[in-house]
């Protein structure tokens, strides 16, 4: 009987915080990084050893510390792509994990572009991509390509430091579809914890208390006490009427915690964007 108390009184508390967890947050596991892939990857031959050095570097300590893959691209032939093309389809294509960012300087339509992919989605947030892009624009446009790549990698570090936005949401450009994220903080872990062991031990001494006596020496008399009683009700379809209304929605607006994510070539979702660099271009066409 003591057994049975025990299981009635700590069996709510454990319902309760379950039932919490399953209905706010999420669990996400993130693979490991492999080694025999490259991160670092100039095609178009714009950064010094020393460059690629320090952002392998840094590269290495975020992976280590985020289990995510970072990857830095130059290109001056983007096969006929448009930034965003060619930047999902290289990551997609060369064996990166499913969680992780692409930063692409892309010398063939003069851009800078992100792509984002799988929870880097979540933590990468349109407004962020702008402000990641921000840190390192001026040092691209003045071709200092280490620094603007450098800059780049910090500030999506401070964002992963701050965790995914509490009102972040996907957007899928091409269906509209919406995927809101529900995350449970360390406090509001505990404080559900707290609140469902009071709970259940609140529920332990009452049931206790209306039901204490000894094990084996109470039957209950249920021939005695038990009552049935069956009603007969015939329910008779007569007709039914159905109303069809189209309800126009729009899509939510680009601020906050929005992440637009379309599909790639292969299939993958992915986030991100991008900007002009066309001023660097020209110094470039200059030079040939």
């Amino acid at each position: 009987m003591k057994k049975i108390r025990w299981i009635t009184g700590i069996l709510p508390a454990v319902c309760f915080f379950l039932l919490l967890i399953m209905g706010r947050g999420t669990i996400t596991v993130y693979g490991a990084q492999s080694d025999s892939i490259q991160h670092v990857v100039d095609q178009a031959d714009i950064l010094t050893s020393q460059e690629e050095q320090a952002i392998g570097n840094r590269i290495e300590e975020m992976s280590e510390k985020w289990k995510q893959d970072f990857v830095v691209v130059t290109t001056y032939d983007a096969e006929g792509k448009d930034s965003e093309e060619y930047a999902d389809d290289y990551y997609d294509d060369h064996g990166y994990q499913e969680n992780g960012i692409l930063y692409l300087v892309d010398l063939d339509n003069s851009n800078v572009w992100i792509s984002t992919s799988g929870s880097m989605i979540r933590f990468l947030t349109d407004s962020r991509i702008d402000r990641v892009i921000d840190a390192g624009y001026s040092q691209l446009k003045s071709q200092n390509y280490g620094e603007g790549f450098l800059a780049m990698l910090d500030q999506t570090d401070t964002y992963m430091e701050a965790g995914i936005p509490d009102n972040q949401y996907t957007y899928d450009v091409e269906t509209g579809k919406v995927s809101r994220h529900y995350g449970l903080t360390a406090g509001e872990i505990i404080v559900a914890l707290l609140v469902g062991l009071v709970c259940g031990g609140i529920f332990f001494g009452i049931i206790n208390a209306r039901y204490k006596m000894k094990t084996g020496t109470y039957t209950y008399p249920f021939r005695e006490k038990g009552k049935i009683q069956l009603i007969r009700r015939d329910d008779i379809f007569v007709n039914q009427t159905v109303t069809r209304r189209r309800i126009e929605r729009d899509p939510p607006s680009g601020g906050g915690g929005r992440s637009s994510v379309h599909t790639s070539g292969s299939g993958r979702s992915h986030g991100g964007g991008g900007r002009s660099l066309i001023s660097f271009r020209m110094k470039i066409d200059k030079r040939l």
